[in-house]
């Protein structure tokens, strides 16, 4: 199954938890929401997974996690409430670059309409530092 695949069923689940719940509940409410449909669905959801970084030969866990990653393909983010979206969409561009996954999406379940809240990052280069999961 393709990225763009699992992009779409990603979309469709949000469009539809959006719809039966609008806007307004906590981030994790979502996610929560989210990985219910998409393992209803019999994709694999990996939560918060931790990726360290290598710097100069010194390993640091606390690199960064990832919200979410479907079938060890696909990233995603949830916007925060309390931090701005261009900084969110910095930390979608720079996970994508240093894990050097293909596509990304940050959700913001906080838009009236969830179209307006979706945003795809693609990334065509490979893993800019060597990483590897924590814990």
């Amino acid at each position: 199954m393709s990225e763009l695949e699992i992009a779409d069923q990603i979309v469709k689940a949000a469009i539809r938890i959006h719809r039966k719940f609008g806007p307004g509940l906590l981030a994790e409410v979502y996610k929560s929401l989210l990985v219910l449909e998409l393992v209803k669905l019999g994709y694999w959801v990996e939560q918060e997974v931790p990726y360290s970084i290598v710097h100069e030969g010194v390993t640091l866990d606390v690199g960064f996690k990832a919200d979410l990653v479907v079938q060890d393909r696909v990233i995603v983010g949830f916007a925060s409430d309390d931090a701005p979206m261009k900084v969110e969409k910095q930390k979608m561009t720079t996970c994508l670059r240093l894990t050097g996954y293909k596509l990304g999406y940050l959700l913001n379940f906080g838009e009236e309409w969830m179209k307006d809240g979706i945003s795809r990052f693609f990334n065509s280069g490979k893993p800019q530092m060597n990483l590897s999961g924590v814990g």
